[in-house]
Parts: C-alpha cells; structure tokens; sequence
C-alpha cells in the first residue's frame, strides 16, 4: 500500500440494490441502486458507480458539505443538465454565472448525494493542489479509469497522465458518464484547451462552469462548438430565498425561518439583495447567504433587515469599515496583507503570532 493510499480516508460502500436516493434538488427524480450495481437517474439514464483504490476527490469532500449547507433552488437547471445527458452523442454542457451565483454550490449539490454517480473535480484556490495540472490529471484519470474497470495504479508523471487521459478519450464507453469540472476560470497558470478541445465520444458527457466575465469562454478553451450546450445562472427567485432562509442553522435560526414566512420582509430581502449589475436577474446568492447567516447567528436583527445596504458591494463596505472601527487602520491592513501574501490557509496560530 502505498503512503498516498495509506492518507485517504475509508471509501463509503455503494448502496444496496433497491435503494434510493435523491440527487442535488431535483424534485421528483430518484436515482436507484439497482442489479450490477448500476445507478439509474432521470429516467433512462445509466452510471455505474466510481469505485477506487486511492480516490483523491475526497480532497472535495469538505468543500461539498460546506457549499450545500443553504442550497436551495436551481432544479430547472438540474434537470437541463440530465436531458443533455440523455442524448446519445457526447456533449459539453457549459454554466456561466458572475462571480458569487452558486456555480459550485451548485455543482456540490449535484454530486453531493450520490457522488457515485458522477467523476468530479473542483479548481478551487481553498486548496491550491486542484489547480495544478497534475493533480488534476491525477484525480480524473483516476476516475475515467473506473469507467473502463482499470485497477492498474494511476501513474504520477505528468506526460503518462496527459497521455491516459486521451487515451481514455479514445476509448468507447459502455455506459453513460458525467465528468463536472467546476471553475475553468481559476486555473491561471497553465491551459486547459488540451483537455476541452476535443470532440467526445458517444456517451460521455462534461459539465463545466465558468465565471462570467463577457469573455469568448467557448473559443478560450477551444471547445467543439457543435457539442456545446449552454444555460447562464440568474440570480435567486423569491421561493428559493425563503428555503435558504429556512435552511440557515444557528441559535437564531427561527428568526429565518419567521422572516421567511413574512411576505412582507422577505420582499425586502430580494430587494436589499437584487444584483446590482443586472436587478432583472434576481438576488445574488452569495449575499443572500451572508444575510441568513447573519440572522441565524443573532448578527442581524429582524427589526434590521429594512436598513442593510443595498447590493452586496454596499454590505461588505459597511463591513470594512466595521473591521477597521473595531480593530484600527494598521492591524487591519497587517491581516489583509498576511492573508494575501499567504500560500495556503494559516491556522489560528499563524493569526494570533
């Protein structure tokens, strides 16, 4: 066994036949572990759940739970992405958003609940491993591998990986698969193009996301355009503001939850929250979550929510400020400045010294 093998935690066994499961928030889809151990969803669809020695997505694991915490909504783009599924030809199915929509949280809740069902990898500057190439490399084709029943192990040098992976590219599937690759825009310093550019074969399928920023993604990664399915992420409608609200956990979490069944105070959180840049659009997610959070932690007062900024811009100026009255000008930049220069999370001791 190899040190590696050694540091990754157990891997969970497949459900039993005859179990159900529910992926992501698509309501009324049920994924079934059935005969074969294959994982039957949205209808005629068939996975064959990812089984591996030494699976390096778990590194996602934390960051799965934690997007998925105040998911709510987005089913209509769930069950967009499993009807380009169904379609026998491979296919790029592309989601664009500006930054802070819930891009990841959404891709987290895809795989979350049956992450057997799909291979995955998120760049994520959390942890500045997923944005090297060979850790991509490595994790994915690790997971293309159990597509084609390999138990072979997954080589480490980088021109061996660039090669499996086309290789697997090459080679025909048996059964449906869904690669997610979230967050294309991260990765800086190296391309991507290689991996996207070409045509995929029957029954494979990618899901990839994309921060919008006006830029031609589809020609910056030189993807196959005829196999290229688009949606763009709006912000969040007034229902799924409600769940979130009602999914926030804290000592005041009933405080959400009664603002949430308030028409009244939660029309002015949409309000407070539309995104500035384009209001037609709806709330922004990402300052949707700060609010709830903010109540459910006792931070915000329901007699308060009517005199927050409005536009999230506004909410983290007023919180910078708030930052430097407490703390003082120069402590304050000394912080920022540790956790910019910094090259990789620091601990509550590196804080305090």
């Amino acid at each position: 066994m190899t040190d590696e093998q050694q540091s990754q935690p157990p891997i969970p066994e497949s459900p039993r036949a005859g179990d159900t499961i529910t992926t992501g928030n698509i309501a009324g889809v049920g994924i079934a572990i059935g005969m074969g151990a294959s994982v039957t969803i949205y209808g005629d669809i068939h996975y064959y759940p990812i089984k591996l020695t030494a699976p390096l997505r778990a590194l996602f694991a934390p960051l799965i739970e934690d997007r998925v915490k105040l998911f709510a909504g987005r089913d209509a783009m769930f069950a967009w992405i499993m009807d380009c599924a169904r379609a026998p030809a491979g296919s790029y199915s592309v989601i664009t958003a500006p930054a802070g929509f819930g891009k990841t949280a959404a891709m987290a809740a895809l795989v979350h609940q049956t992450p057997q069902a799909f291979a995955f990898h998120f760049f994520t500057p959390l942890h500045s491993d997923t944005l090297e190439e060979q850790f991509f490399l490595r994790n994915v084709v690790q997971q293309m591998a159990s597509w084609h029943g390999r138990k072979d192990e997954v080589s480490s040098d980088l021109n061996e990986l660039r090669a499996l992976y086309q290789q697997f590219l090459n080679t025909p599937l048996e059964h449906t698969q869904v690669l997610v690759l979230d967050g294309l825009d991260e990765v800086a310093t190296w391309r991507l193009a290689p991996y996207l550019s070409r045509r995929l074969p029957d029954r494979l399928h990618l899901v990839l996301t994309i921060r919008d920023t006006g830029q031609d993604w589809c020609a910056e990664y030189q993807l196959p355009a005829d196999q290229v399915r688009h949606v763009p992420l709006d912000g969040l409608d007034r229902p799924t503001v409600a769940s979130v609200l009602r999914a926030a956990e804290g000592p005041y979490g009933a405080v959400s939850q009664a603002i949430a069944d308030d028409l009244r105070q939660l029309d002015e959180i949409v309000r407070i929250a539309a995104y500035q840049a384009n209001p037609v659009l709806g709330a922004d997610p990402f300052y949707i979550r700060l609010l709830a959070e903010d109540v459910a932690a006792g931070v915000l007062a329901r007699t308060a929510i009517g005199s927050q900024p409005s536009g999230l811009d506004a909410y983290l100026d007023r919180w910078w400020k708030d930052i430097k009255q407490r703390a003082g000008d120069q402590p304050t930049k000394d912080l920022f400045g540790t956790l910019t220069a910094a090259l990789g999370p620091l601990s509550r001791a590196d804080l305090e010294a």
